[in-house]
């Protein structure tokens, strides 16, 4: 998973404060072939910065990201609870231990 965040400062050669959706994290800038300054955008996976991400860019996919949560939200409240599902269904399609 990659997740966009804002670098807030530069704190020493490999490493840098960054925030995305209020959620503050210390990354990783070493990866980078370009250097970053406060301010950039960049996308993070598992810690390490991997891209560089021009801010217009980076604002459109947060957007397009909230939007889809919120279709989603929509989706799981609008739908009714309908029927329980059947004990008898359960059992018949429960995956059978592979070692006994």
């Amino acid at each position: 998973m990659v997740i966009l965040f804002k670098i807030l400062e530069i704190t020493g050669p490999f490493s840098a404060p960054a925030e995305s959706k209020e959620v503050k994290k210390e990354i990783y800038i070493s990866l980078l072939p370009e250097e970053v300054k406060p301010g950039d955008w960049v996308l993070i996976h598992v810690g390490f910065a991997i891209a560089k991400v021009d801010e217009e860019q980076a604002l459109q996919t947060i957007n397009f990201w909230d939007e889809e949560r919120k279709k989603q939200k929509s989706y799981h409240l609008s739908r009714s609870p309908g029927k329980k599902i059947s004990q008898n269904y359960v059992s018949k399609n429960r995956r059978k231990p592979r070692y006994q």
